[in-house]
């Protein structure tokens, strides 16, 4: 079976496609605090019909072809990412089944840092280890949305992530002067330099953004400060 990056997998091929499924890749830029440098890219799916990505994996998982969804979204974002340039990390997303499903194989080609995003992981059994199933598929690891829902610091400690993504939420709180929301952003940052995970700020869209995400030891941001998504 041919399994390199450009194959289309079994699930791929045999799952029924609907138009609304039609889609275009886009790419927004995370910078490291320190540089003001591009460091990498998150690559975004935006679909035809004007329907958010969530509605669409929604339906997909009524209609069970949610997987295939995220992995002919995967191989889009794969194949437009040969444009950008090899010395930075993109990242992509899907759902943790995705992860573990046998017909992702290995979709990254060699040449550049690649990242998976995983926003919810408890659909898999406690013992599995996902950083070791992450890394075997060429990717690296990153928990997303961490602050979001019951996402925080245990799963970051538990996981052990090589980046963490911090929910937009956490920081534009924290700005505003409330204190949860200063504890949660001081303590997700701590839990992920104990574990040696970098951390990304999303939602970075003012400079008083940055700089409460800086003074609560973040040292990376993704937000409209730095470029909204757009294709390339």
């Amino acid at each position: 079976m041919d399994t390199s990056p450009e194959a289309p997998t079994h699930a791929e091929r045999h799952a029924p496609r609907r138009d609304g499924d039609a889609h275009r890749i886009v790419f927004q830029p995370f910078v490291e605090f320190a540089t003001g440098e591009v460091r990498g890219y998150e690559a975004l799916a935006r679909f035809e019909d004007g329907r958010i990505p969530p509605e669409h994996l929604e339906q997909a998982a009524a209609e069970h072809r949610r997987r295939a969804l995220e992995l002919r979204l995967l191989r889009s974002a794969v194949a437009a990412a040969e444009h950008l340039p090899a010395d930075m990390i993109v990242t992509v997303n899907a759902s943790a089944d995705t992860l573990v499903a046998p017909e992702l194989g290995r979709p990254f080609p060699d040449g550049r840092r690649w990242g998976i995003e995983l926003s919810e992981t408890s659909s898999l059994p406690p013992e599995t280890d996902l950083l070791v199933v992450c890394h075997a598929v060429g990717a690296e690891l990153l928990l997303d949305d961490v602050g979001a829902a019951n996402a925080g610091e245990e799963w970051i400690r538990t996981i052990r992530p090589d980046i963490v993504k911090i929910d937009r939420a956490v920081v534009w709180g924290a700005a505003e002067g409330d204190p949860r929301r200063s504890a949660e952003l001081d303590a997700f940052s701590r839990a992920a330099r104990d574990v040696g995970a970098t951390v990304v700020v999303e939602g970075i869209e003012t400079t008083a953004h940055q700089e409460t995400a800086v003074s609560h030891g973040a040292t990376h941001g993704q937000g409209y400060l730095y470029g909204r998504p757009r294709p390339v």
